[in-house]
């Protein structure tokens, strides 16, 4: 089993199989991951032949899931200073040491465990659909890769089952193949997200099966103890043996052959099959019962029903549609499969984060025939500013809001039920800007804040769930038991954040973007800093700015860092004067140009004529909607490696910011534990970067844009509605 060209010279013996007290026993891998992983099962029972066991790995992924292993006495990556050692033996060469035949092989499941640093939550499915993960393609420099791997068409049958979803465990996803999966709503791309195995594991563990080819993931699956279907090809390698469905070393493993070779299309009727069986044998004692349908007061959904469906709404509509009322409580009820409706309740805004996430979610709502959205809040939109085609589409939302809003100008300072569920939008305080409740109300939050009182944390408690927009979020609000929380991130607009050509009217520069609102929290200062070491560098650098800030108390503190003097002033037309303040600076008028706010339906224009994007940000609640963008539309882009940026940051796809110090506190920001202030000198060498390599600043940008093809607001709406179904 070992192949001669990876055997090592060392000048110890190498060990035979008898016991070894009181030694130093090196085991070292030295082929795939897959091998690693299959036959690391030995290492419990070579510790109990006795003295220390000390494993090299030759692979980085496996490192943390080496360290769930019992036996295992240290742990070294290959070219690391090995500990002295008396005697070694190669990882595959453990089977016949122990004389392993067919009835004594170790297959005792578990013997792998995700390790307790991670944590790799995946997007939900509604309750009753099985979860089952998918591989159908190895890694591209696997010299069999062409035989084990199949092309995702193969697998489109078995995606379309309804009672499935399904979850990509690959790193690699071909072009090809993404252009069809990105057209899908339950597939979710999990493995560019994959930093290690570990991530890898973390994920396996919480699908119900998986689905997958010859290669790293049906070992890292059998380890797990997880059902596992494994498609082989026609001449499979020995450790499948022949002729069997089963597999020895897996006993959770089921095998799907071909049976001439290349013939996948057999394979993949064979694994549709055998699914729907399973979820056909399963539906009556699901893991879940059958989601009810929701029941309204017939005469409220009939009236709801009318407002939307009818292209003249209805101006006579009375507030009682949605008012909880004594006389609505008695009315008769019946149950219907019928259009959900869903209240917002804050402004949209193309200006804002929270409006743009309001515009999207408004929309997806809009395309989806179950739900229906109701505004309970004014839009705050100026002429222009949208999207004419969403302009259109908004309109009725929008006038329906107008005939509600004037009802509720007779219930001003009183306490509002509705008979709907209700979104809010909710402060680093659990605060709303509003009186209104619901059947179920749900909040929504991007906290900053890392410090909460008894009293705020009593707020939450009001809410039947709170939707964070990070993985950071998430954390901050449960170690401050504040629950139930569920993660679901923002998105992106594929139509507007694309890659495409640029204009090439500063051809003769390089331009760098940042965006955002200005203040501490972003790090504006620190792009400034670092933009000025660089432009005395490189005098041809342009520095594009789209910051604002509508709130200009939240500034304060930039001025204090010692990156930069002053703050802006505001004009007279509420503008902060950037150009000016960047020009006390000491940054030259010809090297900024300075956008303001823009409206989000242009922003992608804008970022395309950018060489590289910059986001120093010390702290996101979410996980930065501009950065996101930025990515999507395939600019290199530079982010710091902290909170919520966490969440979409990737040494593949972009350029993180690892360098990350502790931040101070400031009268606006008083909870900053976590946040990251990133280093102006790292800031300036991922820009050079960036400059001196274009080639690799194309490759990650790349990757970057498939990487934001599984985070679009479609895709993101969607797993947020999967949320909130069984709730409402």
């Amino acid at each position: 089993m070992q192949r001669k060209d990876l055997i090592r010279n060392f000048s110890q013996p190498l060990r035979d199989g008898s016991d070894f007290q009181g030694k130093n026993l090196l085991v070292y891998t030295e082929q795939g991951l897959g091998d690693s992983i299959q036959f690391i099962r030995y290492l419990p029972l070579v510790k109990k032949l006795g003295g220390r066991v000390i494993v090299e790995y030759n692979q980085p992924g496996l490192r943390l899931l080496f360290t769930t292993i019992s036996g295992i006495d240290e742990l070294f990556f290959k070219g690391e200073s090995l500990p002295d050692f008396d005697i070694y033996a190669p990882l595959m060469n453990l089977p016949r040491i122990f004389r392993t035949t067919l009835e004594t092989i170790p297959a005792e499941i578990p013997y792998l465990s995700v390790p307790k640093s991670i944590n790799f939550p995946i997007p939900l499915a509604p309750e009753k659909n099985l979860k089952v993960g998918i591989c159908w393609q190895t890694n591209s420099t696997n010299k069999n890769s062409h035989e084990r791997s199949c092309s995702v068409q193969h697998l489109q049958e078995i995606i379309s089952i309804d009672t499935a979803n399904f979850y990509i465990l690959q790193k690699e996803v071909s072009s090809t193949d993404l252009e069809w999966l990105n057209s899908q709503t339950k597939i979710y791309n999990n493995g560019t997200s994959f930093n290690d195995l570990a991530d890898t594991a973390a994920a396996i563990k919480q699908l119900d099966l998986v689905i997958t080819i010859d290669t790293v993931i049906a070992h890292l699956a059998g380890a797990l103890g997880k059902p596992v279907w494994v498609m082989l090809n026609f001449d499979s390698e020995w450790r499948w043996l022949t002729d069997r469905e089963d597999s020895p070393w897996y006993p959770t493993m089921r095998l799907f052959r071909q049976p001439k070779i290349g013939d996948w299309e057999s394979v993949s009727k064979q694994v549709k099959d055998s699914l729907e069986n399973l979820l056909n044998n399963n539906s009556t004692t699901n893991k879940t019962s059958e989601i009810k349908a929701i029941k309204f007061p017939e005469e409220a959904i009939k009236k709801a029903l009318a407002q939307y469906k009818s292209a003249k709404h209805q101006k006579n509509t009375t507030l009682s549609t949605f008012i909880t009322s004594q006389k609505n409580i008695q009315t008769k009820t019946s149950t219907f499969e019928i259009m959900k409706i869903i209240a917002i309740c804050w402004p949209l805004n193309p200006m804002t984060g929270w409006g743009i996430y309001g515009i999207n979610l408004t929309l997806q709502l809009l395309k989806n025939p179950e739900y229906q959205p109701l505004l309970l809040t004014p839009p705050s939109i100026q002429p222009g500013m949208l999207n004419p085609l969403h302009q259109a589409l908004l309109n009725p939302a929008f006038d329906a809001q107008k005939n509600l809003q004037n009802q509720l100008k007779n219930h001003q300072d009183k306490k509002i039920k509705l008979n709907l569920p209700i979104l809010q939008a909710l402060g680093s305080n659990f605060s709303a800007s509003n009186n209104i409740v619901g059947t179920k109300n749900i909040g929504i939050i991007f906290s900053e804040n890392t410090q909460f009182t008894s009293e705020q944390i009593n707020r939450s408690k009001a809410y039947d769930l709170i939707i964070t927009g990070s993985t950071w979020n998430t954390k901050i609000l449960e170690n401050n038991s504040i629950k139930p929380v569920q993660k679901v991130l923002q998105g992106i607009d594929q139509t507007i954040f694309h890659p495409a050509p640029k204009s090439n009217i500063f051809s003769d520069r390089f331009v760098i973007f940042s965006g955002g609102k200005l203040e501490y929290r972003k790090g504006q200062d620190i792009v400034i800093a670092a933009f000025k070491i660089f432009q005395k560098r490189y005098p041809e650098a342009l520095l594009i700015t789209a910051w604002h800030n509508f709130w200009p108390q939240f500034m304060v503190g930039i001025e204090q860092t010692g990156n930069v003097v002053g703050l802006p002033k505001i004009s007279q037309n509420k503008r902060l004067q950037i150009t000016k303040w960047l020009l006390e600076n000491d940054i030259p008028s010809n090297a900024v140009i300075d956008v303001g706010p823009i409206p989000n339906y242009m922003a992608g224009q804008i970022l395309r004529e950018a060489d590289v994007a910059v986001f120093t940000n010390r702290c996101e609640g979410g996980t930065n909607l501009v950065a996101m963008e930025s990515l999507a539309c395939g600019i290199p882009t530079i982010i710091s490696a902290n909170t919520g940026h966490l969440d979409i940051i990737n040494n593949s796809h972009c350029y993180p910011l690892h360098n990350q110090k502790s931040v101070k506190p400031t009268p606006q920001f008083p909870g900053v534990d976590g946040w990251g202030e990133s280093d102006v000198e790292e800031v300036v060498e991922m820009l050079e970067k960036v400059y001196f390599d274009r080639e690799d600043a194309q490759l990650r940008s790349k990757t970057a844009v498939n990487f934001m093809q599984d985070l679009t607001w479609e895709k993101q709406i969607q797993r947020l509605l999967i949320v909130l179904q069984n709730l409402i």
